[in-house]
């Protein structure tokens, strides 16, 4: 009897171990990454989620939420959505790494008369569950995106007044992360230059993970 209840402790303890799940993962983030919501908050976030989607059945995608409200939890993928009003729409996804790590990745981007990335953020979450920050910059490869999406032929005055608009800035950089499958879709924002379509060469491009890096797939 002793041998049993000493494995099914053991069970229960190791078992969870590697099961870490989206929402978990949403309660381990630092709340600055999270527009400063603390446990509390991001736990009545997933309740009133839980409580529609008993009521009505399974809930995929909030079409038309209130402020401050989750559109997404897809535990089976990996991926969850918030929204909140005028602070725009946080993803979190993760991919798993070999067999006991993850890169979790937070995308927060706000939209009013176009989309602007307001911060990208990628995390390892370790086997002893520890979350480590990673430097977006090392992982994300910017330059190599505007060479695939912008047209080769550009003149400097050209290159000027696409600075000067954000054409090639980071926070023009717009990734969608992936509920389904484990490429990222990357566009460039909308901008005010005139002649946009002068010097876009593509609308979009796709991100994969090679070790701890994104590349471009061509």
């Amino acid at each position: 009897m002793k041998n049993i209840i000493l494995f099914t402790i053991w069970f229960f303890f190791n078992s969870n171990v590697f099961c870490t799940n989206i929402i978990d993962i949403f309660y381990k983030i630092p709340s600055e990454y999270l527009l400063n919501k603390n446990i509390e908050q991001r736990k009545d976030l997933v309740l009133n989620y839980n409580s529609e989607a008993k009521e009505k059945g399974k809930v995929e995608v909030v079409s038309y939420p209130p402020d401050r409200l989750i559109r997404i939890i897809d535990k089976s993928n990996g991926f969850m959505e918030m929204y909140d009003g005028w602070d725009g729409t946080i993803q979190i996804c993760y991919w798993n790494i070999g067999k006991e790590e993850k890169i979790v990745a937070i995308n927060h981007v706000v939209c009013a008369t176009f989309d602007t990335t307001v911060r990208l953020t990628f995390f390892k979450l370790t086997a002893s569950d520890a979350l480590i920050k990673l430097e977006t910059e090392s992982i994300v490869p910017y330059n190599e995106i505007f060479r695939v999406l912008l047209k080769e032929e550009i003149s400097a005055k050209e290159m000027n007044d696409i600075e000067e608009a954000g054409i090639k800035s980071e926070d023009n950089v717009i990734l969608s992360l992936p509920r389904f499958g484990r490429d990222i879709y990357v566009s460039l924002g909308y901008s005010e230059i005139n002649n946009r379509d002068a010097y876009i060469a593509r609308d979009n491009c796709t991100l994969f993970w090679e070790d701890f890096k994104l590349k471009v797939k061509f």
